[in-house]
């Protein structure tokens, strides 16, 4: 049988907070299939398992933004230099599936295209032929920085940039080809934050994890909008979570923990104790709001 998980069993709050040896990230990350997390260091593209054994997987990537795996076990990675979505293979080659993207936010959807949030709102890119579909336009009071998906795929999650600082997650919702059923944007979420949120990361309860820079602060929305203070770093900002990505379950990484990139503290990587399964988890989700 598959597992469960209660969910009216949530932790209150968050648990350990550990640095991951070895590993590095400026403010993307991804693990691989095979139980090995990457990110940059400013300079180079760096690989590291769990236990903190390293390597260079890409030397002269630069910091790059977000960055995901493809089924294929490529990795597409938003480019800070040329705006691209690049393809990185795992010998190391590259290309570039779309130019002049300029995302921040880049996540894999269920159809497997690749989805991102940036300057030019947020785009669907086919990474086999490298052509894009808006589904968000930009807006002139916000950015969409940060995406990612409800639990069964009916919604969009965006966090933003905001002038104003009203800290406003959005949602779109999907239709069954994750298309946006409405042109009109729903708030999903207020006040978190004052608007710089870098990361949406979905548990199998539908929470929904975001980092705002701002405040220096990880929120915890409730599937129905209510926000909370997850984790604190004001008083160490350097601890700031500039990103959040779920384990996977491979090789020590946690299914029910955020891997953050730290590119304050080094550009170092620390492992959240969430103490819920990510939302794509194998199992059972029991008492779901």
């Amino acid at each position: 049988e598959p597992p469960t998980f209660d969910c009216s069993l949530m932790p209150a709050t968050a648990g350990s907070e550990t640095v991951i040896p070895g590993a590095r990230g400026y403010h993307g990350l991804a693990i691989d299939t095979g139980g090995l997390i990457v990110g940059s260091d400013g300079s180079s593209l760096i690989q590291s398992d769990y236990s903190g054994a390293w390597g260079v997987f890409l030397p002269g990537a630069g910091w790059g933004q977000q960055m995901a795996y493809l089924p294929n076990g490529d990795l597409a990675m938003s480019s800070d230099s040329d705006g691209s979505i690049q393809r990185i293979t795992p010998a190391g080659g590259t290309s570039v599936i779309a130019p002049g993207v300029w995302a921040y936010g880049v996540v894999i959807g269920p159809d497997q295209m690749i989805y991102t949030a940036g300057s030019q709102g947020v785009i669907r890119i086919d990474p086999d032929t490298g052509s894009a579909d808006t589904l968000v336009p930009p807006n002139s009071q916000w950015e969409a920085h940060s995406i990612n998906f409800s639990v069964n795929f009916t919604k969009l999650y965006i966090g933003t940039v905001e002038w104003g600082d009203a800290g406003r997650v959005f949602e779109v919702e999907l239709d069954a080809n994750l298309d946006p059923v409405l042109a009109t944007l729903q708030v999903f979420a207020s006040g978190i934050g004052e608007g710089w949120h870098d990361g949406v990361a979905v548990d199998i309860c539908g929470y929904v994890y975001v980092p705002d820079y701002w405040s220096s602060r990880l929120y915890r929305i409730h599937p129905d909008g209510t926000p909370e203070v997850f984790i604190d770093w004001s008083w160490d900002s350097n601890q700031y979570a500039h990103g959040a990505l779920f384990g996977n379950g491979v090789g020590g990484f946690r299914e029910d923990a955020l891997y953050v990139p730290m590119p304050y503290n080094g550009n170092t990587v620390k492992e959240i104790v969430v103490g819920v399964p990510r939302r794509d988890w194998a199992g059972i989700a029991l008492n779901a709001p």
